[in-house]
Formats: structure tokens, C-alpha cells, sequence
């Protein structure tokens, strides 16, 4: 585990890291992506909630307000100065809930 930078954050977030290559943009195996959808469906369903929020737009996301059945998704770049999750799986995490939201609804 690991902190995104901000205590507010870090109070009412699972932080996650994952394997990846070592250089921008930190593309992930096949394997290890297929774990961090099976790990956010199991976080989601031990948390009682039907649904993973992305919002890609940093504003919009940090104030919207999370209902009791939804998990949103939050990056750490949004907190540091820094580029995680990489630009690879920044740019699937779209695809990410929509995948751990299908299996929430089987």
C-alpha cells in the first residue's frame, strides 16, 4: 500500500500499487491488470458497494459526492506531482471500472 499524498485522501482511500514496466507509461502485463480488476471487485464487494466511479477530470471527481454504494477512483498524480498510475493505465481506468462493475453485477 501506499499514500496518495494527502491525508484527506489517504483517510478514506485504498491505495494500490501495482507491477509495471519501469519506464513512462508504465505499461502493466496482462496479469497483473486481470489482478487489479479482481482485487477492486473484491474491495468493492467486502465494502458493500455496487459500483466503481471513474471520472477522469480531477475537479469533478474530488467533488462529486460518493454515494453509500459506490467507490470512486482517485490517481495519485492528482495529489503529487508525480505520474502515477502512468499514462497506460490512466488511460484504462475507464475500462477498469466498467470491467469490475460488470462483475459486481453478475
Amino acid at each position: 500500500m501506499n499514500s496518495s499524498s494527502l491525508r484527506d485522501n489517504d483517510q478514506r482511500a485504498v491505495t494500490i500499487e501495482c507491477a509495471s514496466d519501469l519506464t513512462e507509461p508504465y505499461t502493466m502485463k496482462p496479469e497483473v491488470y486481470a489482478a487489479l480488476v479482481k482485487l477492486c471487485v473484491d474491495i468493492c464487494r467486502r465494502n458493500g458497494k455496487k459500483r466503481l466511479l471513474w471520472i477522469a477530470d480531477r475537479d469533478k471527481a474530488l467533488s462529486y459526492s460518493v454515494k453509500s454504494d459506490e467507490m470512486l477512483l482517485t490517481v495519485h498524480r492528482w495529489f503529487a506531482q508525480k505520474s502515477c498510475p502512468g499514462n497506460w493505465l490512466f488511460g484504462k481506468l475507464g475500462d477498469s471500472a466498467q470491467a469490475v462493475n460488470s462483475r459486481l453485477g453478475e
